[in-house]
């Protein structure tokens, strides 16, 4: 799948809603890191349809231009675990996220985004890591420092709505 095979692109993370939306597939390629929603992602300014409602878009992407800075960390990643019934914070590497979720075994469903502008973007996505094994969820935070962010899709479909 390439960026260009896209008919639609905002940059404005005003105009789409990730939550309750389900990342199946992740790359890094150099510094743009990308999710991958089978499902899509909530269109919030489309005027397709006359209904005043958030249409959800076909397969969809979600790219980040990573900052490369020696000084700070594009991406981190934190997963909840429980151990001896006391939850505990784990660093992961954000390679360990995209071969967890590669493994065609689990997903990412984004709940909240936050996002804190300083020069570049820092963006943290609250989210559930949905596994096919147990436990069959764990809670996760990904902090991404972007210098873009951008959305692509084809269609906004008219039967998912929100």
């Amino acid at each position: 799948m390439n960026i260009s095979d896209f008919k639609y692109c905002t940059n404005n993370d005003k105009d789409i809603c990730l939550h309750d939306c389900r990342a199946t597939h992740i790359t890094l390629n150099g510094n743009n890191l990308s999710f991958v929603f089978d499902d899509g992602f909530w269109i919030i300014n489309d005027h397709s349809f006359d209904d005043n409602k958030l249409h959800k878009s076909s397969l969809s992407v979600m790219s980040l231009s990573l900052i490369e800075d020696e000084y700070i960390d594009s991406t981190t990643v934190y997963i909840f675990n429980q151990k001896n019934g006391e939850t505990i914070l784990e660093k992961i590497s954000i390679n360990s996220l995209i071969e967890f979720i590669n493994s065609e075994h689990a997903n990412l469903e984004f709940i909240y985004v936050f996002r804190e502008t300083q020069g570049f973007r820092k963006y943290s996505f609250e989210c559930v890591l949905w596994s096919d094994k147990m436990p069959f969820h764990k809670e996760c935070i990904l902090s991404i420092n972007a210098n873009e962010l951008s959305y692509y899709w084809n269609k906004v479909t008219k039967d998912k709505v929100w």
